[in-house]
């Protein structure tokens, strides 16, 4: 309890307002707080689901996203030289390709003496 509590004598009976407000603040202490600390609690409870709500929302919404085929078809690749074009329109399957120019690479030899 927050303090003492005093009457005019024992078995008087008489009850001062001093003597009322300390069981009204003994109470109030026991009772009345900690429901309102669990009120506290529950709200700040409730703004972090609120907010995890929407964040797990924004997420689903970018995952959704990545389930749509048409996002892996706008591929479009190019390479562009005097000799060669390369293209990739949507639509195609993926592939590899290795191209090599054995004109450019001859004319790109330089030879050097005995090692």
């Amino acid at each position: 309890m927050a303090g003492t509590i005093n009457s005019l004598g024992l078995g008087s009976g008489v009850l001062t307002s001093d003597l009322l407000d300390k069981l009204k603040t003994a109470d109030t202490a026991a009772l009345v707080t900690p429901i309102d600390k669990k009120i506290t609690l529950n709200a700040q409870k409730m703004q972090a689901v609120d907010l995890l709500t929407s964040l797990l929302s924004s997420y689903k919404s970018s995952v959704s996203a990545l389930n749509d085929d048409a996002l892996y078809q706008k591929r479009n690749v190019s390479g562009n030289t005097d000799a060669i074009k390369v293209t990739a329109n949507s639509g195609v399957a993926v592939q590899s390709f290795s191209i090599s120019d054995t004109q450019l690479a001859l004319k790109n030899i330089k030879e050097s003496g005995k090692f």
